[in-house]
């Protein structure tokens, strides 16, 4: 192409002028015909298209080191190239127009499942929030199930994804506040690990549901419900604390030489008997007194 482009500039450029006039020759009295311009030539015929060479298609020396160079993470790409779902890094929660967080530390156990929680207060209105995090979940490709399949248990409005490659659960709690502001309650429950049956906090009572632990830093906490009346959840204390070397201090509380443990008992429904089983570590003014004072 190039070629042609110059054979065509060469054959414009030599396109001769008009002989001028000689000096003192007389003129004449009609001007004489113009003379027909040079023709073009025409272009040069192109050499025949030859076969590519098997090298162009294996890499070359530069390539192969160019590869072995450490790769550039996603982390560094700007937040606004989209990128498949299957090359992201977890899903990361994102609330607009944040005020508050506050993170629960530790894990939870969920019927034995671990479970990461944290609040995040926003200044947005929970449908827009709503919104937002059912945009996001699709995003990052994770399933979202119809609204058949997400169960309503609580007064505020609840929603789940899960990530069916890592097979983690991602659950947000919508909690409007009187002041125009909106709570988020956050979880993620690693669905992956098998779901343990006993606490390591305390005992549980045969048919327990719905158990949830909890393990802080100052105290640990097993929360369930459970088919029977207090007075049967309180004997049932008695003996299997007993075997671990707890003594009754005083009603629903027992201690140990190092640690104490209570409990809060709810009757939320005829039958049926909430628990929350608190066990700290004793500090030493408290150590020093007797189990029973």
């Amino acid at each position: 192409m190039k070629a042609l482009l110059v054979l065509l500039m060469l054959g414009a450029g030599a396109e001769s002028a008009p002989p001028a006039p000689k000096a003192g020759a007389p003129s004449k009295s009609k001007a004489a015909s113009p003379k027909p311009k040079a023709a073009t030539p025409p272009p040069a015929p192109s050499a025949p298209l030859s076969a590519t060479p098997l090298s162009a298609y294996l890499p070359s020396e530069e390539d192969e080191e160019a590869a072995a160079l450490p790769q550039p993470s996603l982390s560094s790409l700007p937040p606004d190239m989209k990128v498949p779902p299957i090359y992201r890094q977890p899903f990361v929660w994102d609330v607009p127009r944040t005020l508050d967080i506050v993170e629960m530390p530790g894990v939870m156990l969920a019927d034995g499942i671990p479970v990461r929680l944290k609040a995040v207060r926003s200044a947005d209105k929970a449908e827009f929030l709503i919104q937002h995090m059912v945009d996001r979940w699709i995003e990052w490709g994770l399933y979202l199930p119809p609204p058949e399949h997400q169960p309503q248990t609580l007064r505020e409005a609840t929603l789940t994804a899960v990530d069916p490659e890592r097979l983690i659960t991602y659950t947000v709690i919508v909690q409007p506040n009187p002041d125009g502001t909106t709570t988020l309650y956050l979880g993620e429950a690693n669905m992956s690990r098998p779901p343990q049956t006993v606490s390591s906090v305390a005992p549980l009572m045969a048919g327990a549901e719905g158990v949830l632990t909890s393990e802080l830093e100052v105290m640990r906490s097993v929360n369930y419900t459970v088919k029977a009346k207090e007075a049967e959840v309180e004997a049932f204390y008695r003996v299997e604390l007993g075997k671990l070397g707890f003594k009754q201090a005083e009603p629903r509380r027992f201690r140990s030489q190092t640690e104490e443990v209570e409990l809060v008992l709810q009757t939320p429904k005829t039958g049926t008997t909430s628990v929350a089983v608190l066990r700290r570590t004793l500090g030493p003014e408290d150590a020093a007194k007797p189990a029973g004072d």
